[in-house]
Formats: structure tokens, C-alpha cells, sequence
């Protein structure tokens, strides 16, 4: 388990307890299944839903759920973060998202969402990559390889600017209705097997926009020359071992939970 999905679900059993049971826990813009899968092995006699944006995201997560054994375990869906409308008003007991509310054109909306589908007092983890670039090497190197690939690509990896400022990321929870808000900084050094590098960079959902741009102007062969790219950049960071491995060991992302207004 990655450290930052780690202390994501370890937060989330510490407050619920370890041993609870009949949970009702939304995640949302699940990727390839995560924290969902780790929710559902941690807790399983909760009821956990996977949800993501991406159908082709969903069909990943559901074909990783049945190479996990976790077939039956959780349910998926293609749902919009800022449009939760398959789900009823305070049908949640828990509300998970990992790294995706500043990739959101209007994080406004879903946390209101977030918080409409939470039971009251209901809790919502989520985290986001600290906005300080010297805390987060992963974020560095992925511009820098965007940036080597085209130099107006900056937009693609805009969203994770969104926020300022750690606080202001905090500060949105806040304003959303969330009672309770607490943040804490989580480091996650990052060593990715040489074999691993084009699934967790070029293969990211956040710059797949970017490469079908590319491509679709004639750079047939731009995820390949991206990872050339990659690969290059984080040896001048230092980051490249001598068996093609990489490992960064700063990378700070921001954790908040809250609770939606009422009590239990």
C-alpha cells in the first residue's frame, strides 16, 4: 500500500474503529481503485463504493478488484464528483478522495456534494500535493516533462496549482460546510521500479489530455519520447539509481478531514 493511501485509510480507521461494521464509504474519482480496495480490506464489513469520471477508469478498477479477490467486496461506478446524483442525501457514513479535488473544474461543487451525500456527521478525508514545489519531487519531475514535451503544457498540470497555498486548500473545506477541519502535512517517498515508471508518470490520468493533444498533432511516438524525457530530468535531480529505478524522497501532500454539519 502507498504511504499517503495508507495514512488515508488508516485515518479513516481510526475513527471509525477497526471492528465497525455496516459502513456506508464513497470514494470518489477512484482511479485504478485506490483507497477504495484498501477501504474494503480494512473494513470489510463495511459496503464500499468506488466511484471515478472515467468509464475507462471504472472498467480498470472493477478488472484490478477481481485480480485482487475483492470480486463482490465493493461496487463501482461512473460517477462526476461535482454531480454525486445517483447518490441520496445523507446515504454516506464516509466520503474518501485521494489527490483529485484540485483536478475538479469546480471543487465548489463537489465538495457541496461531498457534503450533501454524508449522513451528518459523516466523515470526508481528503488530500491534496502540497503547493510548494521543493516538497513534492514527483510533481517537479512530471513538469518538467510536460514542459520538455511542449512548452505551453503548462495547463496540464495546472489544477494542481489551484490552490495558493496549503491553507487555502484547507480553507475550501471550511467554506463547503465542514465542521471540524483538521489538517496534517504527510511525507511520501516515492521508489518506482524501472518497470513501474511509464504506469505511475505517463500513463497518470492528469496529463492524458496532454499526449492525445500531442499525438493527434502528429507525435505518434510522444509517450515514449515523455518517459526518455522523464527519465532524463529526474537523473539531473539526482532521482535515478543505478538500476533504472527512481526514488524521490520528498513528497509532501496535505490530508484533511471533516465532518459534515449536524451530530450523530
Amino acid at each position: 500500500m502507498r504511504p499517503l493511501i495508507r495514512e488515508l485509510v488508516d485515518t479513516v480507521v481510526a475513527v471509525v474503529g477497526r471492528d465497525a461494521s455496516g459502513l456506508t464509504i464513497l470514494d470518489v474519482a477512484t482511479g485504478p481503485g485506490e483507497p477504495a480496495f484498501s477501504l474494503a480490506k480494512a473494513l470489510p464489513g463495511s459496503l464500499v463504493t468506488a466511484t471515478d469520471f472515467a468509464p475507462g477508469m471504472v472498467a480498470e478498477a472493477e478488472t484490478r478488484a477481481k485480480e485482487q479477490g475483492l470480486e463482490g467486496k465493493l461496487r463501482f461506478a461512473v460517477a462526476d464528483g461535482e454531480d454525486l446524483c445517483d447518490f441520496a442525501t445523507g446515504s454516506m457514513d464516509v466520503v474518501t478522495c485521494n489527490c483529485a479535488v484540485f483536478m475538479m473544474p469546480h471543487h465548489d461543487r463537489a465538495l457541496a456534494e461531498f457534503h450533501r451525500v454524508l449522513k451528518p456527521g459523516g466523515l470526508l478525508v481528503a488530500t491534496a500535493w502540497s503547493t510548494v514545489p521543493e516538497q513534492t519531487d514527483i510533481i517537479r519531475v512530471m513538469m518538467g516533462t510536460c514542459l520538455a514535451m511542449d512548452p505551453d503544457a503548462g495547463k496540464a498540470m495546472q489544477a494542481i496549482k489551484k490552490f495558493a497555498t496549503n491553507a487555502q486548500f484547507v480553507e475550501v473545506f471550511r467554506t463547503a460546510g465542514f465542521q471540524n477541519v483538521q489538517s496534517r502535512d504527510v511525507n511520501c517517498p516515492a521508489h518506482i521500479p524501472a518497470a513501474s515508471i511509464q504506469g505511475a508518470f505517463i500513463d497518470n490520468a492528469m496529463l492524458q489530455q496532454l499526449w492525445e493533444r500531442l499525438e493527434a498533432g502528429g507525435r505518434p511516438t510522444v509517450r515514449q519520447e515523455a518517459e526518455e524525457a522523464l527519465v532524463r530530468i529526474a537523473a539531473e535531480q539526482g532521482f535515478l539509481q543505478p538500476d533504472g529505478s527512481l526514488t524521490m524522497p520528498t513528497n509532501v501532500a496535505v490530508m484533511v478531514t471533516g465532518r459534515a454539519a449536524g451530530s450523530r
